[in-house]
């Protein structure tokens, strides 16, 4: 094994054969080019059509009662950040660290253009006790991925337990923070994913809506 520092990084180089230190396997074992990509894009395709934030199939999620919330048949406003309503989010899908949590819907530029308006759904949470003079910081996040579906929105299932260590952490550090659910995630789609646009968008109109429509 050789240790190369030419170039701009350091890296390890191995004899022929090996690879990070282990064998390479031999081409008896290797999957044709065509049937590994077949093969990804099955994994892929099956994250996407369920829902990772899910306890339950997707025909028989924890939350369906809200569901009219999501829908919004009003002229949308043409300027983004705009709260449209509210309602408070199922204890069940909320935060132990929250005194208050809501769901928000609100317009957002529309990612794929980067002009226009789209209906936008989210959530924030607020931390238990008074706000500070100024009125609570901020903290946006951005999920990671849940799916494709509508009813994959992070607001409408709970928390995974991974999320609400940090989230409530942030709670307990005396942040509000707000959580959308992405561009077409929970309202009507497509949604964007990876887009990197579209989810900066859905973020940063998602902080606007709660800082201009909500107290503290």
């Amino acid at each position: 094994i050789a240790f190369s520092t030419a170039g701009p990084s350091s890296r390890m180089t191995y004899p022929s054969g090996m690879m990070n230190g282990f064998p390479m396997p031999s081409d008896h074992y290797r999957l044709p080019r065509s049937r590994a990509i077949a093969v990804a894009w099955a994994l892929a395709i099956g994250l996407l059509a369920g829902c990772a934030n899910s306890r339950s199939p997707v025909s028989s999620l924890v939350e369906t009662d809200g569901l009219a919330f999501y829908a919004y048949d009003a002229p949308v406003p043409s300027v983004p950040g705009k709260l449209l309503r509210t309602e408070s989010l199922p204890a069940e899908l909320g935060l132990n660290d929250a005194q208050q949590q809501l769901r928000i819907l609100y317009t957002s530029t529309d990612g794929a253009t980067g002009q226009g308006q789209r209906v936008t759904s989210g959530a924030v949470f607020y931390p238990m006790g008074s706000p500070p003079a100024g009125g609570w910081p901020i903290i946006a996040w951005a999920h990671g991925t849940v799916g494709v579906s509508a009813a994959c929105a992070p607001s409408r299932n709970p928390r995974s337990a991974r999320d609400a260590a940090y989230l409530n952490r942030w709670l307990r550090e005396g942040f509000v923070v707000v959580a959308t659910d992405y561009q077409g995630l929970g309202t009507p789609g497509p949604h964007l994913y990876l887009h990197a646009r579209a989810e900066a968008y859905a973020m940063l109109d998602g902080v606007r809506s709660v800082v201009g429509g909500l107290p503290n």
